[in-house]
C-alpha cells in the first residue's frame, strides 16, 4: 500500500517513442477505513445524525434545519433555513408570462427520510403539475409535466426571489463534472444584472455565511 509512480510510453510502428504519460497511482491500505463500504443512509428510513426525521402536514415539509411551506404555490410559497425565512415571496411558474392560479397541493407520502406531494397548476390554458419528493437533508427533487390543449407553450418561467441577503455569494461549477472547475467562487455582483447559463452550469448556490439555495438539474 502507499503512493505509486505510473508511467506509459507509447511506440510507433519503428518502435520509436510516440507519446509518454506520467501519473500518480495510490493503492488504498488493505486495512479499511470507518467510513469505506459503511451501510449509512443505505436502509429505507434511516435518518442518520446529525439530520433529523421529516415532519409533514397539509401544506408543509420540515425537519430541525430546515421547512418548506405549500401554501396554493406550485413551488414552496416559503423555506426557512435554521429558523430564517430566505424567500422574500413565495415561488412562482408563470406560463406565456401568466402565473399560474387555482393551485393544489396533495401530500401523497410521508416518511421519516422523505416526503412526495403533488402540486398543480393552470394558466392561459396550460395546466402544471410536479411531482415534489423532498428528503431530509434539505434536497428537493422536482419533475414538472406540462399539458397543453390546443395551446401554443411560448415560454415558462420560474421564480425562487431570495431575500436580498441571502444572495449575497455564489458558487458554481462547470457541467463536465470530471473537469468541473470549483473556482467559480465569490460575491454577486450588486450593480449589474447577474445570470448563469443552466445549460453550461447547470449547478449553483446561492446564499450567505448562515443559509443559502442550491440548484441543480437534468
Amino acid at each position: 500500500p502507499g503512493d505509486y509512480d505510473f508511467e506509459a510510453v507509447y511506440v510507433d510502428a519503428q518502435g520509436k517513442a510516440a507519446k509518454n504519460s506520467f501519473a500518480q497511482w495510490y493503492r488504498k491500505p488493505e486495512k479499511t477505513s470507518p467510513w469505506d463500504d459503511n451501510k449509512i443512509g443505505v436502509y429505507p428510513g434511516e435518518v442518520p445524525a446529525p439530520w433529523t426525521p421529516l415532519k409533514a402536514d397539509a401544506d408543509s415539509v420540515g425537519a430541525k434545519t430546515q421547512k418548506y411551506r405549500f401554501e396554493n404555490s406550485l413551488l414552496p410559497s416559503g423555506l426557512a433555513a435554521n429558523g430564517r425565512e430566505i424567500l422574500s415571496r413565495p415561488c412562482a411558474v408563470n406560463v406565456n408570462g401568466k402565473r399560474l392560479e387555482d393551485v393544489t397541493v396533495k401530500m401523497l407520502e410521508a416518511k421519516p427520510d422523505y416526503v412526495t406531494l403533488r402540486t398543480s397548476g393552470a394558466a392561459d390554458g396550460v395546466t402544471v403539475t410536479a411531482d415534489i419528493r423532498v428528503e431530509y437533508d434539505g434536497m428537493m427533487w422536482v419533475r414538472m409535466e406540462l399539458a397543453a390543449k390546443n395551446r401554443e407553450v411560448g415560454g415558462l418561467t420560474v421564480e425562487l426571489p431570495l431575500k436580498k441577503e441571502y444572495a449575497e455569494q455564489v458558487h458554481s461549477c462547470s457541467g463536465d463534472t470530471h473537469r468541473a472547475k470549483f473556482g467559480a467562487t465569490g460575491l454577486v455582483p450588486q450593480d449589474a444584472v447577474w445570470h448563469k447559463n443552466l445549460y453550461l452550469k447547470p449547478a449553483f448556490w446561492v446564499g450567505n455565511d448562515f443559509a443559502g439555495v442550491s440548484w441543480y438539474a437534468e
